[in-house]
């Protein structure tokens, strides 16, 4: 069995400085999940960038401005941590990286059964997803410098639920 590095909604519409749902911490975690990812891929590691790829009416705009439209710039991921040859992409629609994608069964085909989970962020789609990921039996890792949070308290309500009630490693 194998680990794989998950990198969560590192997109242009989250980080841009215009970008209509900026996060302004991912500028700061940027270097750090390039260089994880980097050291990954040196010894055979998958990348795996699980990506909100939403239709242009959906029901999450009731929610949060327009975002992340499939096929739009804003959809892509930063151009600091552009895919490589070899990385997977998956686009999700939701929160929950694993909800109606091809996540699980790739991870399943890769002989993956542990995750390192960065991204954007910390309170909706990377606990979202490492909440999916334990209940699917994978042993899950966050790095909470690769991270990003709309604000502290956010951060901390995360922090407490992956130590407290998911049993996430920390680190």
């Amino acid at each position: 069995m194998g680990c794989a590095v998950l990198i969560v909604d590192m997109l242009n519409d989250f980080t841009l400085d215009d970008a209509p749902l900026r996060v302004e911490e991912n500028r700061v975690i940027i270097p750090n999940i390039r260089r994880l990812a980097e050291d990954k891929r040196k010894i055979g590691v998958p990348i795996v960038y699980v990506c909100d790829a939403h239709t242009r009416n959906d029901k999450e705009f009731d929610i949060w401005p327009k975002h992340c439209v499939k096929g739009t710039k804003g959809a892509q991921v930063v151009d600091e941590l552009k895919p490589q040859q070899g990385d997977f992409i998956v686009e999700k629609t939701t929160y929950d990286g694993f909800y109606n994608t091809v996540l699980d069964e790739l991870l399943r085909g890769l002989d993956i059964d542990k995750l390192i989970i960065t991204g954007c962020v910390s309170d909706i789609c990377i606990l979202h997803t490492a909440s999916s990921a334990v209940l699917r039996g994978y042993d899950v890792e966050i790095p909470l410098n690769c991270i990003s949070s709309l604000n502290e308290n956010s951060r901390q309500c995360a922090i407490d639920h992956f130590k407290n009630v998911l049993n996430v490693k920390l680190v």
